[in-house]
C-alpha cells in the first residue's frame, strides 16, 4: 500500500506557516511553530539555522518583497515624487499585515531586503539635500508615519461609536467625516508635512509641491 503523502518541510513553508500563525493571533515560538507543522523543533533549525530571529527576518523580507526599489531609484523623477512613492509603497505593504508589526519592530533590522529599503530612503534624503546628521531623525519620522498609518488601516469604520450626546464635536463635524477615506487622507497629510519639513531643511532650497498618488 502506498504511504500517505506528507508536505515537504521547506524554508518557504516554515515562513508562511509562521505568518499564518501570527495572522490568527497565535503566539510565535519555535515549539508552537513546530507543533503547527507537526515536526520536531530541531527540524526547523535544519532548514533555518538562525531560529526565531532568522524566521522573523524572512517574514519581513516576504512582507516587503513587492516594493519596487528600482523605480524609487529612478533619477528621471523628482526626489519628492519618489520619496512620496517610498512612503506609500512601504505603508501599503505593512498595512497588509498589521499583526506582524509587534514582532518585526521589536527586532534589529539585520536582513538585507529591509536594509535595501532604507538604503534607498537614505539615498533619497541625500538627494534632497538633507544634512547627514538629520537623516536618522527623518527616517524615524517617516517610520512613525508609515507604521502608525499601517496600524490605523485596520481600525473600524466608523471609529467613534455610541458617542455621548454632550460630545458635540464627535457627533457633529467629526462624525460626518469618519469614513474609510479618513485613513489615507490622514496619511497623505502627514506625508505632505514630512516632505515640507525635509524641503525646508534641505541645503538645496525648498521642495517643490509633488502631488500624491490617486486615492
Amino acid at each position: 500500500m502506498a504511504r500517505p503523502l506528507q508536505k515537504i518541510l521547506s524554508r518557504e513553508r516554515i515562513v508562511r506557516t509562521a505568518l499564518e500563525m501570527l495572522r490568527r493571533g497565535r503566539e510565535f515560538t519555535i515549539p508552537a511553530l513546530a507543533a503547527e507543522l507537526k515536526v520536531h523543533p530541531s527540524s526547523l533549525y535544519h532548514h533555518i539555522p538562525g531560529g526565531r530571529d532568522e524566521i522573523v527576518d524572512l517574514m519581513r523580507a516576504e512582507l516587503y518583497a513587492g516594493i519596487d526599489l528600482e523605480s524609487l531609484s529612478d533619477h528621471g523623477m523628482p526626489w519628492e515624487q519618489r520619496l512620496r512613492g517610498w512612503a506609500y509603497a512601504y505603508r501599503q505593504a505593512t498595512a497588509g499585515a498589521p499583526w506582524l508589526l509587534p514582532v518585526v519592530v521589536g527586532q534589529p533590522v539585520d536582513d538585507r531586503p529591509t536594509q535595501a529599503i532604507y538604503e534607498v530612503l537614505f539615498a533619497l534624503l541625500e538627494e534632497a539635500g538633507l544634512p547627514e546628521d538629520e537623516w536618522m531623525a527623518a527616517a524615524t519620522m517617516l517610520d512613525v508615519i508609515v507604521l502608525g498609518s499601517a496600524l490605523d488601516a485596520s481600525s473600524p469604520v466608523p471609529l467613534w461609536q455610541n458617542v455621548a450626546p454632550e460630545f458635540t464635536r464627535l457627533t457633529g463635524p467629526v462624525a460626518s467625516r469618519d469614513t474609510e477615506t479618513r485613513k489615507l487622507d490622514g496619511f497623505a497629510m502627514a506625508v505632505d508635512a514630512a516632505l515640507a519639513w525635509i524641503g525646508q531643511r534641505s541645503t538645496r532650497g525648498a521642495a517643490q509641491p509633488a502631488s500624491g498618488p490617486a486615492r
